[in-house]
C-alpha cells in the first residue's frame, strides 16, 4: 500500500511540474534563424486571428496573433520574422502562445495599444469596402 501511495505521489509531482514547465520564448528568438528564402518571398497566411487575451501575461502580452497557413507554405514549427525592427518567432510547437503543435496555425503572444490596435482594423475593413 506505501508502494501505491508513494507511486501516485510520484506521477502527481511529475504531472505538476510538467504542467509548469518554463516558457522557452525568448531562448527560441535566440536560437531559430529567418529563413533568407522568407526576406524576398515571406509565406503568405491564409487566414490570420487576433485574440486579447483575459488578463496580460507575465511579460505584459495582452493580445494572441495567429497566423494560419497552408500545409505546404511552413513546414517547421517555427517561423522566425522581423516585425518593427525586431525578431519574433511565431511557433506551431503545442507550448508558449500555441495551443496545438502541428496544426498549422502559428501563434505569438503580443503587447499592443487595444485602442489603436481597433482603430487600424476599423479603418481597413472601411479601405476594403470602397476598392
Amino acid at each position: 500500500m506505501k508502494k501505491l501511495k508513494f507511486l501516485i505521489s510520484f506521477a502527481a509531482i511529475a504531472a505538476l511540474l510538467a504542467s509548469c514547465q518554463k516558457d522557452d520564448y525568448q531562448s527560441l528568438v535566440k536560437k531559430i534563424q529567418i529563413n533568407p528564402k522568407y526576406e524576398m518571398q515571406p509565406p503568405i497566411a491564409k487566414n490570420i486571428f487576433i485574440q486579447e487575451l483575459e488578463k496580460s501575461d507575465k511579460d505584459g502580452n495582452n493580445i494572441k496573433f495567429i497566423a494560419e497557413f497552408d500545409k505546404e507554405a511552413v513546414k517547421d514549427k517555427y517561423l522566425a520574422i522581423m516585425l518593427n525592427d525586431k525578431k519574433v518567432v511565431l511557433r506551431d510547437d503545442g507550448k508558449g502562445a500555441d495551443e496545438v503543435s502541428g496544426d498549422h496555425k502559428f501563434s505569438l503572444n503580443m503587447n499592443e495599444n487595444l485602442n489603436e490596435l481597433k482603430s487600424d482594423l476599423d479603418q481597413r475593413k472601411k479601405t476594403e469596402s470602397f476598392e
